[in-house]
């Protein structure tokens, strides 16, 4: 899937990772977007955390070993079973 990712980043782009925003940031720069114009797909609380923090919108995906409830807790906005109900 090389052609469909424009940039990456990791954790050692950052000094403290999620749930602070700060890596979320980072590849919002580096995709030459806005968080209005992203979305981001997590299936833990800390994703949703960071992107609520980054006021990024979060999909969950639950793969992650938590509850729906959790991650809409967190900040999800819309959250699915697995990866391919969200594609569907």
């Amino acid at each position: 899937c090389d052609e469909l990712v424009a940039a990456v980043t990791s954790s050692a782009d950052v000094d403290t990772a999620k749930p602070k925003p700060d890596i979320i940031e980072i590849a919002l720069n580096r995709a030459g977007v806005t968080a209005d114009q992203a979305v981001f797909v997590g299936d833990a609380i800390w994703d949703a955390e960071a992107c609520s923090r980054a006021k990024l919108s979060c999909i969950g995906v639950l793969s992650g070993g938590v509850s729906a409830c959790e991650l809409h807790d967190a900040g999800a906005t819309q959250v699915f079973e697995n990866a391919e109900k969200l594609l569907a």
